[in-house]
């Protein structure tokens, strides 16, 4: 098994919350995938922050009927982790998609959800080690 296999496995998840960044030209839009398996769950970003971190990584953005799959692709190694059938706000979506730009950073990270406040929780993994940026995006 490859340290991307372990990785997608690692990251069971049925949903992931877009956050519009409110001025993109200061913080990254973010993707947060939401998992119930914490343990597992920071293993695995604790491996794609080891293994990924200083990397081009690409997010691919496959839109279904109501659901996403995402797709992370590592440029020099061609390297891939897949989280398919993800929950999504479709208003969250389509702002993501007409306030930023392809080449826009997005910062990549783990949640157990979001508080009546409408914050993201991240994960305590989160406190140790930074989001992950993705260089771009494409819709396919």
């Amino acid at each position: 098994m490859t340290i991307s296999d372990t990785i997608e496995n690692c990251f069971s998840s049925k949903e992931i919350i877009i956050d519009v960044a409110r001025n993109f030209e200061k913080e990254p839009n973010v993707f947060a995938l939401v998992v119930s398996d914490v343990i597992n769950a920071g293993k695995g970003y604790s491996l794609l922050h080891e293994n990924y971190k200083n990397r081009k990584i690409t997010l691919l953005l496959h839109q279904k009927n109501d659901t996403l799959d995402i797709s992370l692709v590592i440029k020099d190694t061609a390297d891939t982790i897949n989280i398919k059938n993800l929950k999504y706000d479709k208003t969250h979506f389509d702002n993501f998609l007409k306030v930023g730009t392809t080449d826009q950073r997005i910062a990549f990270v783990l949640t157990t959800g979001k508080e009546p406040s409408g914050a993201i929780t991240l994960l305590p993994i989160h406190q140790m080690l930074s989001p992950i940026l993705l260089d771009k995006y494409s819709i396919v």
